[in-house]
């Protein structure tokens, strides 16, 4: 999977807001082609849009990223 289709995948799963917040916390796991969307394919339910409000909404930026 190549990097822009991995931003793909995960963009259409769970929305354009994430997938800026995954390039802001995590640029060396993007680096991984795959990678990213392996984990967070592992963690979370497929198209969950409201993913990225849980996170803001709730202050769990640094959480998240652990």
């Amino acid at each position: 999977m190549t990097k822009t289709n991995e931003l793909n995948k995960i963009k259409k799963m769970y929305g354009e807001n994430f997938i800026k917040l995954c390039r802001e916390l995590f640029p060396t796991i993007l680096e991984q082609e795959g990678k990213l969307y392996e984990l967070l394919n592992s963690l979370f339910a497929d198209n969950c849009k409201t993913l990225y409000d849980d996170i803001i909404n709730n202050n769990l930026e640094s959480s998240f990223k652990n």
